[in-house]
């Protein structure tokens, strides 16, 4: 019984590594507006994370780091409107954050690297493959293991 629970634990943690969706470096001309997440930083180091849905913790958790779940990409004009979210401290209390709400522009030729949440197939068809073949393995070589027949498990 242990193997079968062991077997059911490591493909769950197999198919959490070996996701479907990735963050990948993407270039400007690849971007669309209708991303799921965008995640980019600006000439003068300032990270932008961009997505749907925003919960308060994740903002607070991240100080300095400007989070948006609203925002509008302009190809024609080569800007991303943002309404963004960030936390700061104030200097005399280290660990009590507040949060600023702003807009701004940025213009593309001010983002330096910019990444995107995408689908990844081949990731997923490896996950998949390698944990029906652990499962395989395991019924293989049960031995007897799901023999029901002398009363029950537990």
């Amino acid at each position: 019984m242990k193997k079968y629970i062991s077997a059911i634990l490591i493909d769950a943690l197999f198919m959490q590594l070996c996701g479907c969706y990735s963050h990948k470096e993407i270039t400007l001309d690849e971007l669309k507006s209708d991303e799921e997440e965008i995640q980019f930083v600006t000439k003068d180091s300032s990270n932008y994370f961009l997505k749907h849905e925003l919960p308060n913790e994740e903002i607070n958790e991240n100080p300095y780091i400007r989070f948006s779940d609203d925002w509008f990409i302009n190809f024609e004009l080569g800007i991303i409107n943002v309404i963004y979210n960030t936390a700061y401290s104030d200097s005399n209390e280290t660990n009590k954050y507040y949060v600023l709400s702003d807009t701004s522009s940025v213009n593309f030729g001010e983002i330096n690297e910019i990444s995107a949440q995408r689908f990844d197939w081949f990731k997923l068809g490896i996950g998949i493959t390698v944990a029906m073949a652990f499962l395989y393995l395991i019924i293989v070589n049960a031995d007897g293991m799901f023999d029901f027949s002398t009363g029950p498990i537990f």
